[in-house]
């Protein structure tokens, strides 16, 4: 995994779903269970959320993109999300190419979190 962790900032990258009913949420989680994951509230909602760990390994998400696929109701619901979190009030940084070429195969939205701490 590409993770960034120099005594100023920290880079994560995930595959975020927002907006799942447990029904939703339970179905992802049977399918991307070998996927590290994050689940929580979504907003002030009974909905819910699914963050996954990406890292380079690309062969690791033909389940992802299999769920994608098969799924249309999570269409407009998911997508790429990457948090800076950095002692800088302005840094930046360079998308990888694995994140990249997984979100031209999936589509979906490029979401970014900047924290300055």
């Amino acid at each position: 995994m590409i993770e960034h962790n120099d005594s100023y900032r920290k880079e994560k990258y995930y595959f975020r779903i927002i907006d799942l009913s447990v029904p939703e949420l339970e179905t992802a989680k049977e399918i991307l269970n070998k996927y590290k994951m994050e689940t929580g509230a979504y907003k002030n909602t009974n909905k819910y959320t699914i963050l996954l760990r990406l890292d380079v390994d690309s062969k690791k998400y033909t389940e992802l993109i299999n769920y994608i696929s098969q799924h249309p109701e999570i269409n407009g619901k998911y997508g790429i999300y990457i948090s800076l979190v950095t002692e800088n009030d302005s840094d930046g940084l360079t998308v990888p190419a694995y994140i990249i070429e997984l979100l031209r195969e999936i589509g979906g939205e490029l979401d970014f979190s900047f924290t300055s701490v």
